[in-house]
């Protein structure tokens, strides 16, 4: 295959909505290159928005891929619209038409092949497409691409490709019998449903609506002869001692439609640089699409294991079709060999397992949610990807959930996540609301989608599961009922039908759950309170989000049901008790570092009254909480600065994020625990533990420790000390553990030493003693080799303690082969202890961590420590509960 690469310089133009397709010549005659293009606001004259006037001549330079808020930008007609209140001035980008024109040569080379595609990745949103003053296309969904034979319509020498887009939204009324649903308090935004491009650009609880507009990656024109390889995947069937049985699946499409042809397929299996398995085939191939299936058995294989259960091996498929003597090589492709389930065996009548298993063993999967990186999700560089990926590796992840609001991601996503022994469970890109499939060109559209991304993705190791939709099933039965309840399930045809087949037919190794959460249970004794360890909760059973069956989005019932929900004073209790087996979406609320924050707001000083800090997430609802778990952990809030706030409201996010992870961790049926959400699209004030600058939030270092792949848990419950000890590793743990009961300056109490050996892959619940009657401040547990963390059964309600001064010091700072090592000591307990140097973005191994009396830990740097300093977060004592909310004066 020839490819001729269309991307780069195009002029851009923006005109009226009803400047259309048919108009093409007037544009063109209006992208004067002599003239600057500009756009003229008039909203002293419009008080409704700003009314955007584009100038009757002149075009802009814009380099594609890009969205037309990027040249907008560097022709000084915008601002950074993720900076100040600068989102606010964005919905004009809705109301006019955008126009790139490129100019590009073809030569006899290209047009003698059979066939000449137009490819273009990914087009945001509505597109008519012109080449050489001829209509050839028209397209309207940005989750799959535009790929057209246009050799009929090109010619030797210079050609002319103008493409138009439009947001999509002005076909649509604002507010239907199905927009309705969407579930937003903004009904222009509602229009979404109708539109097959990323949910959140136009507005989220967590984002404000930046309208995208654009062109996204590849765009090329593809000679293609002969036969070429279009989709290859390798299926698992079984490991066996050291053996491997695969299928290996191509899809080849030959080009010349009216005859078939003899051709050869060949191909090879790599690993490590060197091939342990080769194959060729002799074909017959008809014009068109053509399937070719291969039975393999792969001697000694390596195994692709999640992040800390073993090494994620890949191997390299190499493979090439030849055709009327004509060679066509495919990409090579990396895959894993792996078997993955989604298990969901009955306990009892009316409960159910939830859990995941990779190649026999049971995964406890630790990950968060993924959003696309940017509002202006177009502009995302591969290497903030690559960043991302890294640090979830780091962070002990080994699942993500791409969150059905945003976009399927590109391919090197999912290389980095193969590389890096990260599941993925995918959403398909429906969320929060309901979707038109009566009518038949969305359903349409619905199945080309489908189709397109289950057969790119389908091959990557990462792939865990698929899922239907983003919470469409819980709005069924929890959001929208009474006389809000909806005449149709708008939807249901895509997510029950049309999606489990082609996954079936594309990607059968891989499961399917209709939606996320899902699997609530209707059984009697459900309804009725009487399934164990759920008395008191008879209503779950008939909701989609049911913590006893499925995975849950716990938000309801943490924030809102009066069985589950906490306090502030009952926040960490309640963690233990709650008896879900999969949480695959929760979070707690955390600000931005004083560095991002002052980036987002201009650089200016920081206020709790700034107007753009409020707009940055920073809603009265969402400060109340913070301020609440603050007063409850460390102190009073009422006179607290800016900065301590920033401090406070970090360690306390990292705090319950550390605690919940914990409890899932120590729970019989614990299976998971995504985080809501990993990372953002914009900076705010949220639920993230890295931010949209790429920095590390405080709550990175408390998840990072929660997820550790060897792990204690020490608990006192009911009159008994009760040790959790988690290995995770393909190695075995062999160590011994000191534990008893300590006192807050250090005093020792009942010190026993137990011997402990773990298998890989292994949990042990142990139950060390029961508790103490005369016990001292806590109890504690720690391995001498460092193989472990220590551990404390404290809840982390630290004003209830009465602490003495915390004393610590850096010990010494050396380097060590590439990094320095900083070692810290601490003389009496302490619940936090952090180090600052004067780059506030510098990273470490871990900060901001709790330490026991006479404790040692040695923190790695990859830099020189400059001003380097130790800290810690001090607590005031409370000695009785009193209001925690706490205002500002």
């Amino acid at each position: 295959m020839d490819i001729v690469n269309l991307a780069g310089k195009y002029r851009l133009r923006a005109e009226f909505l009803d400047v259309g397709a048919g108009r093409f010549q007037e544009v063109l005659n209006h992208a004067d290159e002599k003239e600057p293009f500009r756009i003229l606001k008039t909203s002293e004259h419009r008080k409704r928005h700003p009314n955007t006037f584009p100038c009757r001549q002149g075009a802009m330079d814009a380099v594609v891929p890009c969205d037309v808020i990027e040249p907008l930008m560097e022709n000084g007609l915008m601002e950074e619209p993720l900076t100040g209140v600068c989102a606010k001035d964005t919905a004009w980008l809705c109301d006019l038409s955008w126009w790139f024109i490129k100019e590009f040569e073809a030569d006899s080379a290209l047009l003698e092949h059979d066939e000449v595609h137009l490819f273009i990745e990914m087009l945001d949103y509505k597109a008519d497409l012109i080449l050489n003053g001829i209509p050839v296309g028209h397209h309207a969904n940005a989750f799959r691409p535009f790929d057209k034979d246009v050799k009929r319509y090109l010619k030797k020498g210079v050609n002319q490709l103008v493409i138009r887009l439009t947001s999509g939204t002005e076909d649509y009324y604002i507010q239907d019998s199905v927009s309705y649903y969407c579930a937003t308090d903004d009904g222009t935004k509602n229009q979404r449903a109708y539109l097959r491009k990323p949910q959140y650009t136009y507005g989220w609880d967590w984002c404000p609506s930046v309208p995208t507009c654009g062109i996204g990656g590849r765009v090329e024109l593809q000679g293609r002869s002969g036969a070429q390889i279009t989709a290859f995947r390798a299926d698992t069937l079984s490991i066996r001692e050291k053996d491997a049985s695969l299928d290996l699946f191509f899809e080849i499409d030959k080009t010349d439609m009216v005859s078939a042809e003899d051709a050869v397929l060949s191909y090879a299996v790599s690993f490590g640089g060197k091939d342990v398995l080769t194959g060729q085939r002799q074909l017959y191939l008809s014009g068109g699409l053509n399937f070719v299936h291969e039975s393999v058995t792969v001697p000694d294989a390596h195994l692709w294991w999640p992040n800390g259960y073993g090494n994620p091996d890949l191997y390299t498929m190499t493979a090439s079709v030849e055709c009327r003597n004509i060679l066509n090589e495919m990409e090579p492709a990396r895959f894993g060999i792996r078997t993955i389930e989604m298990r969901q065996d009955k306990i009892d009548q009316d409960q159910r397992t939830f859990e995941f298993w990779v190649n026999g063993i049971r995964i406890f999967c630790k990950g968060g949610n993924w959003v696309p990186p940017d509002s202006v999700y177009l502009r995302v560089s591969e290497q903030k990807y690559r960043h991302l990926i890294d640090e979830a590796h780091a962070l002990h992840f080994n699942m993500l959930r791409v969150w059905g609001g945003g976009l399927y991601a590109p391919d090197f996503f999912y290389e980095y996540c193969s590389e890096k022994g990260i599941l993925i469970m995918q959403d398909f890109m429906y969320s929060c609301a309901y979707y038109p499939d009566h009518l038949e060109w969305f359903v349409h559209e619905a199945e080309l989608e489908a189709e397109y991304q289950t057969k790119r993705l389908a091959r990557f190791a990462c792939m865990a599961v698929w899922t239907g939709n983003n919470e469409i099933a819980e709005s069924w039965t929890d959001w929208w009922c009474g006389d809000l309840h909806a005449e149709y399930d708008y939807g249901k045809r895509i997510y029950h039908y049309i999606q489990p087949k082609i996954v079936m037919a594309n990607s059968p190794k891989i499961p399917y759950m209709a939606s996320t959460p899902y699997f609530g249970s209707f059984t009697k004794n459900v309804r009725e309170g009487k399934a164990e360890g759920m008395s008191a909760f008879p209503r779950w059973g008939k909701h989609a989000n049911n913590p006893l069956s499925g995975d849950v989005h716990a938000w309801n019932y943490f924030l809102n049901d009066p069985d589950t929900r906490y306090d502030s004073e009952s926040i960490f209790e309640a963690f233990e008790r709650f008896p879900a087996r999969f949480l695959s979406e929760y979070g707690f609320y955390g600000p931005l570092s004083a560095t991002s924050m002052q980036k987002a707001v201009l650089g200016t000083e920081l206020s709790f009254i700034d107007p753009a800090w409020l707009f940055h997430g920073e809603k009265p609802e969402k400060r109340q909480m913070i301020l609440q778990a603050i007063a409850a952990m460390f102190r009073d809030t009422g006179r607290m600065s800016e900065e301590e706030y920033l401090l406070y409201g970090g360690i306390t996010q990292g705090i319950l994020y550390e605690k919940l992870a914990e409890a899932m961790r120590r729970k019989r049926y614990g299976s998971g625990f995504l985080i809501w959400m990993f990372n953002d699209a914009w900076p705010e004030t949220g639920w993230t533990v890295i931010d949209y600058y790429l920095t590390r939030k405080i709550a990175y270092y408390y998840l990072k420790r929660a997820f550790c792949p060897r792990k204690m848990i020490l608990r006192s419950e009911e009159g008994k000390l009760l040790l959790t000890v988690i290995n995770e590793t393909d190695a075995e743990l062999k160590t011994g553990i000191i534990y008893g009961y300590m006192s807050f300056d250090g005093q020792r109490k009942t010190e026993k030493f137990l011997p402990l050996t773990l298998a890989p892959h292994q949990k042990s619940d142990l139950n060390l003693a029961p508790a103490e009657k005369e016990r001292l401040d806590f109890a504690y547990a720690y391995a001498p080799d460092k193989s472990l963390e220590s551990c404390t059964d404290l809840f982390p309600y630290y004003r209830r303690y009465r602490l003495p001064q915390a004393e610590a010091a850096i010990q010494s700072v050396r380097m060590a082969g590439e990094e320095w090592q900083i070692t810290v000591k601490a003389q009496n307990y302490i619940p936090c202890v952090y180090l600052t140097v004067e780059d506030p973005e510098q990273n470490f191994s871990d900060n901001y961590f709790s330490m026991l009396p006479g404790e040692e830990r040695v923190v790695r740097t990859d830099r020189p420590c400059k001003l380097l300093e130790i800290h810690t977060a001090d607590t005031v004592y409370r000695e009785m509960s009193v209001d925690v909310g706490g205002q500002h004066e």
